[in-house]
């Protein structure tokens, strides 16, 4: 029998990483699970939001609303399953904000889209969670 215990070195990281989100102000940092089916109460809850859009897919009734509803759906998500920590973020009055779900979901929803979509497509990228892959110092720049 082929031992091909290799291959395990490219396995997902069940730990978060440190995004830095360079585009705002300070050092805010993001702590990432991956957005894939390694993280199974985010696939799940993929699968289940994924089931009540497939009418609309096949039958081409794709709109701009339906894009931005996805994209608020994905805040949720995210701030339940994707993002498990921060540090360096900060109100209005510069005073740091506690992580809670909430103010996650909060936080999020007040990014640009074009900022949410640049940490949808990092966490999405499974190979940003490879074990072997992960660079600490590296990563401080994404």
């Amino acid at each position: 029998m082929a031992d091909f215990s290799q291959l395990k070195k490219l396995d997902v990281s069940n730990e978060t990483i440190d995004y830095h989100i360079d585009q705002i102000e300070g050092d805010a940092v993001l702590k990432l699970l991956p957005a894939a089916e390694k993280n199974k109460p985010y696939f799940n809850a993929l699968l289940k939001k994924s089931r009540s859009r497939v009418k609309a897919i096949q039958s081409s009734k794709l709109s701009a609303a339906m894009i931005k509803e996805n994209r608020d759906e994905d805040r949720l998500l995210y701030s339940k399953h994707i993002i498990k920590g921060w540090e360096g973020i900060v109100d209005v009055n510069g005073k740091a904000v506690p992580f809670t779900e909430e103010n996650v979901f909060d936080f999020l929803t007040a990014l640009p889209p074009w900022i949410f979509e640049e940490i949808r497509n990092y966490a999405s990228d499974i190979q940003n969670f490879i074990a072997d892959q992960i660079d600490t110092e590296g990563i401080a720049k994404n």
